[in-house]
C-alpha cells in the first residue's frame, strides 16, 4: 500500500512506505500519478515476457527506508563478445537509478556475498546455474530474471556468436561493435519493471522518468525474454544536438535558402542514450558502406573487379594481412571476418563503372536496369567465394536506383542489408503505393537470400523537410509486425538529427520498443509517455498526440505521391494531413497543455523540448504558405525581389518566407514572420541605402527607392487592395 507525498522535485512522484516491502509503485489512472503496475510482469507499456512459475521464498529486500540492504555482484564474462558498451552503461544506470529512486547507493562487490546477504547477481556463475539458469542455451541477447532466497539473478545469454573465433583470431571487429549483451538487457528490464524507470530521451533533457520510493523489495519471480529482432541500431553518432541547435536547418519547399530553426531555451548538446534504448547488434551481417572498389579499370560485371576483391579476401582470410583487401576501397572495409561486402559508392550506378557488354541493361528502367547489373556482379562474386570459402558470405546493400530484387538465382551464401531508399523513410510508407512497393521488395529479397535480411531504414527524410508534427508510431509497429519473418531488424539512420530527438520523440521511442518486440502495446506506451512526462497535462497531451498520429497515419491521400511524399508540392500534403481546421484544433490543445503545465516547470520544460514555441510557430507559418499555394486560404502578398543596384557590385537580398525569428533580431517568434537578408560590400555606408523592391501587385511601405537606415532592421509591409498584408524584416550586413 502507498500514500502519495509531496517532494521538493516537481518532476517526480514520491510514495511513502506503509508496508514492509515495496515491489513497484502502484499505478493510479490519474493525471498526477506516475504510472506503473501492481504486477511487474504485466505492465501494459512494456513488452510481454515469458513468465515461469515463481520460486517460493520471502521477497528480496534491496533498500529499506533509504538505506541499502543489498549489494551488487557482477560475475566475470565468459566471452570477450558477451559485454560491450551496453553492459557498462547499464551497470552504472543500475546504481544511479536505484540511488535517484530510493536515496540508497547499492555497493558493487568483487566477491559473491554470503548466503544471508541480499544481492543482485548479474551474469552466468555457479550460483545462477545452481538456481537453474542455463545461460548458454538462451537465444542471442536473451535473458532470465529469477529470484531465490536473498538473491535476484539477472543473467543474459552466453551463446557463442557466429564468427567469434575469426574475430578473436584477427583482432578485428565488425564495422560496428557486435556483442551478445543479454546481461545488459536483463539489467534494463529489471530497472523498468521493478524500479519503475523509463528512458524516453537523453537524461540531460529530462528524458529519464523515475519513481521515488524509500524502500524496494523484489517478490518471487521467474521470467525469460529475448529480442525479436537481433539488429537494432539507431544511428546515434557520438553526441547529438537538440532542436535548440543553431546548426539545425530545414530545406523546406518554399524557402530560397535553408533557414535555421529559432533557438528556444533548453539543452543544446546531448549524449545519446544508446543502451537504455536497447540498441543491440548480435546480427553479424552489417554492411560496410560504400566499400565496393569499383573503377573504370575494374567495372561492374567484370572479372577484373571480382579478382581484385578475391585478392583482398586472400590477404585477410588466408594470410591474416589486414592492411591489404581489408582496407582497400577508399579506406572502407570490404572484407570482414565473415563476408565480402558489396556497397557501391554513395550515388547511382555510373555507366562508366559498368562493363561495356552490360551497359545496355541500364536502359531497362529507373530501378530495374541498375538492379540487374549490380545483381549480376554480386552473383559472380558469390559463386566464386562459395567455391573457395564455403563458410563465408557475400553481404550486399541494394541502394539508390539498384534497390529492387532482380530476377537472378543467387547462391546460398548471399546476405542482404536492404536500404529503404526513395521512400522518404518510414514516415513515407503511410502513402499506400510506397508501402506496397517496399513490402514487395522486402519479401523478394528475403526469398533471394533464403531467410531474414537486415534493413537500412530512415527516420528523418520527411521530418527534415518540414516543421509539421509528423507522428507515425503505429505505422512502425505494423511494418515490423508484417515483416517479423522477413527481416532481422535494421539500422535506423537520421536518428542523430536534432529534429528527431525532440519533435518525433514518441515515435522514435516506440520504434525502439518495437524492434525489441513488435507486439508491444503502442497505445499503452503513448499513454504512459504522456502521464510520466507531462503529468498535469497528461490528458491534453495525449489528445494532441493522438490527433497528430491519426492525421499522418489515417487521413486519406488525395493522390499517389510516387517515390516522394512531396511535402510542399502545391500544398498537397498539408491539404490532406493538416488542413486549417485540424491545425486550429492542434493549436488549441497545445495552448491548453501549456496552461495546465503553468505550475510544473519541469514538465513544462519537457513539453517545450518536445513541441517548443519556436518549432510550433514555424509550423504554423509553413502551413499558412502551403494553404495559400493550394488555394485553401487567400494568398498574402509577396516581395519577390529586394536589391541595391547602385552598389558595386550590386547586392540582392535572400528572401526567407518563414523563419520564426530569434530574440533580439526584431522578429520575436511571430507566427508567420518573413525575412530578407542582404550582404553588402565591406565599408558600405548603410545609413541611407535605397532599395529597389518588387512585389506581386501590392503596395509597399516604406516605398521602393526611399533611403533607409539599415544599420538596424527595417520592416516593410506589402498590402493587396483587398487588405491582405504581410511584413518582411530586412537585415543588411557587411561582408
Amino acid at each position: 500500500m502507498f500514500v502519495r507525498r509531496k517532494t521538493r522535485n516537481p518532476g517526480r512522484i514520491t510514495f511513502a512506505r506503509i508496508e514492509l516491502f515495496v515491489v513497484v509503485p502502484i499505478i493510479a489512472a490519474l493525471p498526477h500519478v506516475v504510472a506503473g503496475a501492481a504486477d511487474p510482469l504485466n505492465q501494459p507499456d512494456l513488452a510481454p515476457v515469458e513468465a515461469k512459475a515463481p520460486p517460493a521464498h520471502a521477497p528480496v529486500e534491496l533498500v529499506r527506508d533509504g538505506r541499502a540492504a543489498a549489494v551488487v555482484y557482477v560475475a566475470p564474462p565468459v566471452s570477450a563478445f558477451q559485454r560491450k558498451r551496453a553492459f557498462e552503461t547499464m551497470l552504472k544506470e543500475l546504481v544511479e537509478v536505484v540511488r535517484l529512486s530510493t536515496g540508497a547507493t547499492l555497493p558493487v562487490v568483487d566477491e559473491m556475498p554470503a548466503p544471508g546477504q541480499p544481492a543482485i547477481v548479474i551474469g552466468d556463475c555457479d550460483a545462477s546455474r545452481a538456481a537453474g539458469i542455463e545461460a548458454r542455451t538462451l537465444p542471442y541477447e536473451g535473458f532470465v530474471v529469477k529470484t531465490a532466497a536473498n538473491r535476484v539473478f539477472l543473467v543474459g545469454s552466453t551463446r557463442k556468436l557466429e564468427y567469434e573465433t575469426e574475430m578473436a583470431h584477427h583482432g578485428k571487429v565488425w564495422p560496428s561493435a557486435v556483442a551478445n549483451e543479454g546481461d545488459a538487457w536483463a539489467v534494463a528490464d529489471f530497472l523498468e519493471r521493478f524500479v519503475g524507470v523509463r528512458w524516453y530521451w537523453p537524461a540531460e533533457a529530462l528524458g529519464r522518468s523515475l519513481v521515488e520510493t524509500p524502500s524496494l523489495a523484489v517478490p518471487p519471480v521467474h521470467y525469460h525474454d529475448a529480442p525479436v529482432f537481433r539488429f537494432r541500431d539507431f544511428g546515434l553518432f557520438k553526441r547529438v544536438r537538440t532542436i535548440a541547435s543553431k546548426d539545425f536547418y530545414v530545406g523546406r519547399w518554399f524557402d530560397r535558402q535553408k533557414p535555421a530553426l529559432p533557438v528556444p531555451e533548453g539543452v543544446e548538446v546531448l549524449t545519446p542514450p544508446w543502451t537504455p534504448l536497447r540498441e543491440g547488434r548480435s546480427w553479424p551481417y552489417q554492411i560496410s558502406v560504400h566499400s565496393l572498389p569499383v573503377s573504370k579499370e575494374r567495372p561492374l560485371c567484370s572479372q577484373a573487379l571480382i579478382d581484385y576483391m578475391l585478392k583482398g579476401a586472400e590477404q585477410y582470410w588466408d594470410r591474416n594481412e589486414t592492411h591489404g583487401g581489408y582496407l582497400v576501397g577508399g579506406g572502407r572495409v570490404y572484407v570482414t571476418p565473415d563476408s565480402i561486402h558489396v556497397s557501391y559508392p554513395d550515388a547511382g550506378v555510373n555507366p562508366d563503372h559498368v562493363h561495356e557488354e552490360f551497359r545496355p541493361l541500364l536502359k531497362a528502367g529507373t530501378w530495374g536496369g541498375a538492379s540487374h547489373v549490380m545483381g549480376l556482379t554480386v552473383k559472380m562474386l558469390a559463386e566464386q567465394v562459395a567455391r573457395r570459402w564455403p563458410e563465408k558470405k557475400v553481404l550486399y546493400l541494394p541502394y539508390w536506383h539498384y534497390v529492387t530484387a532482380p530476377d537472378i538465382e543467387f547462391p546460398a551464401n548471399l546476405e542482404i542489408q536492404l536500404c529503404l531508399t526513395h521512400t522518404d523513410g518510414m514516415a513515407g510508407m503511410a502513402e499506400p503505393r510506397k508501402r506496397a512497393m517496399n513490402d514487395a521488395n522486402i519479401r523478394a529479397w528475403s526469398a533471394q537470400a533464403g531467410g531474414r535480411i537486415g534493413l537500412w531504414d530512415y527516420a528523418g527524410p520527411c521530418h527534415n523537410d518540414t516543421y509539421a508534427p509528423l507522428q507515425h508510431p503505429h505505422l512502425v509497429q505494423q511494418f515490423y509486425r508484417q515483416h517479423r519473418e522477413h527481416v532481422a531488424g535494421g539500422f535506423v539512420d537520421s536518428t542523430s538529427s536534432p529534429v528527431l530527438w525532440s519533435r518525433s520523440a514518441p515515435t522514435i521511442y516506440v520504434w525502439t520498443r518495437v524492434l525489441w518486440n513488435p507486439d508491444v502495446n503502442v497505445d499503452a506506451v503513448l499513454d504512459e509517455w504522456c502521464r510520466r512526462l507531462f503529468a498535469p497535462a497528461a490528458g491534453t497531451t495525449r489528445e494532441l498526440l493522438k490527433l497528430m498520429c491519426d492525421r499522418w497515419e489515417k487521413s486519406a491521400w488525395t493522390r499517389s505521391k510516387g517515390q516522394s511524399v512531396g511535402l510542399g508540392g502545391a500544398g498537397v500534403v498539408f491539404s490532406d494531413k493538416w488542413p486549417p481546421a485540424v491545425v486550429k484544433e492542434m493549436d488549441a490543445l497545445r495552448r491548453r497543455a501549456l496552461a495546465e503545465l503553468k505550475n510544473d516547470p519541469r514538465a513544462r520544460q519537457r513539453f517545450q523540448y518536445w513541441m517548443g514555441d519556436g518549432l510550433w510557430q514555424a509550423f504554423l507559418g509553413e502551413a499558412e504558405l502551403a494553404w495559400e499555394d493550394a488555394g485553401i486560404i487567400p494568398r498574402k502578398p509577396r516581395i519577390t525581389t529586394f536589391r541595391f543596384p547602385h552598389l558595386d557590385p550590386p547586392a540582392t537580398g535572400t528572401i526567407i518566407e518563414n523563419i520564426g525569428g530569434r530574440d533580439g533580431e526584431g522578429n520575436a517568434l511571430r507566427p508567420f514572420g518573413r525575412e530578407i537578408r542582404v550582404t553588402v560590400p565591406a565599408g558600405t555606408d548603410r545609413t541611407a541605402l535605397r532599395p529597389h523592391i518588387y512585389a506581386d501587385v501590392a503596395t509597399i511601405h516604406p516605398e521602393s527607392g526611399r533611403p533607409q537606415d539599415f544599420t538596424k532592421p527595417v520592416t516593410y509591409t506589402v498590402t493587396y487592395e483587398n487588405g491582405a498584408a504581410a511584413q518582411y524584416v530586412v537585415y543588411v550586413t557587411e561582408e
